[in-house]
């Protein structure tokens, strides 16, 4: 084109905004920066632009460095735009559609002519533009949720030379297809699709094998048409919505993860002080696990980093576990310098404080950045729709589910009724001072012995016991019954005197149970009765 020619094009400043949607949070997936997958999505598509090639239109100036923001998209989720300028030349307004229609589009402004009057002709032109682009991207939509008439269906057809797109309607009552819509127009490309993206990039998802092989096909032919339909029933059928291929995507947002946390963690100080018994012991060790091993570094992390851009998904958790493990020892090693020492209550508060002040530090912080920059956790998931499944699916999913209800009724089992062990009774007896020496070894007739004798239930069941002491053909009286409880313990003084003078005297310790008439365990004694003893 002459320098003429070119004193007399159109100029116009165009904005493409290219968007990065939030993901689901996987667990072993690093969380990406959205900011940065943006940019990066830019920086990959703007050298596509420069290859661009369209009649009519010279791109004279391409801006790639405006900064990149946040916003919510219409769903709720957040979603960053990275902004590019284009200065264009248009030998005519008509000519500039492709580029007003795109999906990236965001804002034009007509920068040469100052004044744009426009005869009757180039109105008629310009409308006529914009209806055809409307047209093809109606066609690609068709072919995309196969939404045409009742019956009717596009498909492909292979011509020597060239690919040409042909639809073909039923011909139930014999309707005959308006001349406007027989032909579409011939090489066509998905980029070219009116709202859809004129340099072939999707919706801010990283691109796959297949794109990737398609942008070097694009940077090969450098050329950009304005069908706008997919090139293959495959690309078409590709680009479906989730629901379309049977789930639906939900989205869940702690905005109170902080106070969760704190109410937690009071609960767990309530139910300690309130004893724990019965249900609330398991209901303390649920609590007591995170309580540890979590909350603390969480709060922690919330209170250093407050701005979602500052750590993934995977650092914030990671990190949460490991400050956890370093947090709560050196609290015990502050109260083991202080005159709580290191108990359980001292702990509790101690804990429970650390987790408060860390919230407030983290509110503190919060309130000053805007909101759509603060910190808040978002779990995204693909929800299957159930009567969309195919059968094999249904039934591995009610086999599966079954396989999680039994293990998880397995370990409440086990929980609840503990493996009971071996089944013994400690019987034994011990010297005054409460150790097992300094036993009475001589006695004078009469004198009385004293043992300390000792009865632990190691059963697992309530039991009564009773206690006798046997000498040659003297029986004292029983103790008992001794009622005991599952590792409950009983421990006596009992006494015993012999009234004659004898050598090696078998004192015998003899413990029963219930209903038993031999002993079940039994201790003894060798005592000598002596005259001159002591």
């Amino acid at each position: 084109m002459d320098n003429n020619s070119n004193t007399q094009q159109l100029h116009f400043r165009i904005w493409l905004e290219y968007k990065a949607t939030a993901r689901p949070f996987g667990l072993f997936q690093k969380r990406k920066d959205l900011k940065e997958e943006a940019a990066t999505l830019r920086r990959k598509r703007v050298p596509i632009l420069h290859q661009v090639s369209i009649t009519g239109i010279d791109i004279l100036d391409i801006d790639p460095h405006h900064t990149v923001y946040i916003k919510d998209d219409e769903d709720g989720r957040k979603a960053a735009y990275a902004p590019v300028e284009i200065l264009i030349g248009a030998e005519s307004l008509d000519a500039a559609i492709p580029f007003l229609v795109s999906k990236e589009f965001s804002n034009v402004e007509l920068l040469y002519p100052d004044r744009l009057a426009l005869s009757p002709q180039e109105f008629e032109q310009v409308i006529e533009k914009a209806n055809d682009e409307l047209r093809n991207y109606r066609a690609f939509l068709e072919i995309r949720y196969n939404s045409g008439r009742s019956g009717n269906s596009y498909f492909l057809r292979d011509l020597p030379g060239e690919e040409k797109l042909e639809k073909t309607f039923s011909d139930k009552a014999g309707e005959e297809i308006p001349p406007s819509e027989e032909v579409l127009p011939e090489k066509t490309a998905p980029e070219d699709l009116p709202g859809d993206d004129i340099s072939q990039l999707g919706d801010g998802e990283p691109p796959s094998e297949s794109d990737k092989d398609e942008d070097v096909a694009q940077k090969d032919s450098s050329h950009l048409t304005n069908s706008g339909l997919p090139s293959s029933p495959d690309e078409a059928a590709a680009e479906q919505s989730p629901e379309a291929e049977g789930s639906a995507k939900k989205m869940l947002r702690l905005e109170y993860d902080l106070e969760i946390i704190a109410v937690l963690s009071l609960l767990l100080a309530g139910v300690i002080v309130l004893g724990g018994e019965g249900w609330m012991y398991y209901l303390r060790i649920g609590l007591g696990l995170p309580f540890v091993l979590f909350f603390p570094g969480y709060a922690l992390i919330a209170a250093l980093f407050p701005e979602k851009d500052d750590l993934g998904g995977i650092e914030r958790v990671a990190l949460s576990f490991g400050l956890s493990i370093a947090v709560a020892p050196l609290i015990g090693l502050g109260l083991n310098y202080t005159p709580w020492g290191i108990r359980l209550t001292p702990i509790l508060i101690s804990l429970v404080i650390f987790i408060l002040l860390m919230g407030a530090i983290s509110f503190f912080r919060k309130d000053k950045l805007p909101k759509e920059d603060r910190f808040c956790p978002v779990f995204e998931f693909e929800v299957p729709v159930w009567r969309e499944q195919p059968v094999l699916d249904k039934v591995l999913s009610i086999a599966l589910i079954a396989s999680i209800l039994f293990a998880v009724g397995s370990i409440c089992y086990v929980v609840a009724m503990p493996k009971v062990g071996e089944q013994f009774t400690e019987f034994y007896i011990l010297g005054m001072d409460g150790k097992a020496e300094g036993y009475p070894q001589e006695l004078k007739p009469g004198e009385e012995g004293e043992v300390i004798v000792g009865v632990v239930n190691h059963e697992y069941q309530q039991e009564k016991y009773y206690v006798e002491v046997r000498m040659d053909d003297q029986v004292l009286p029983r103790e008992g019954p001794i009622t005991l409880e599952h590792e409950k313990e009983w421990e006596r003084t009992v006494t015993f005197s012999y009234p004659q003078v004898r050598e090696n005297l078998k004192v015998e310790f003899l413990l029963y149970r219930e209903g038993d008439e031999e002993p079940y365990r039994s201790l003894h004694l060798w005592v000598n009765i002596q005259e001159n003893a002591g």
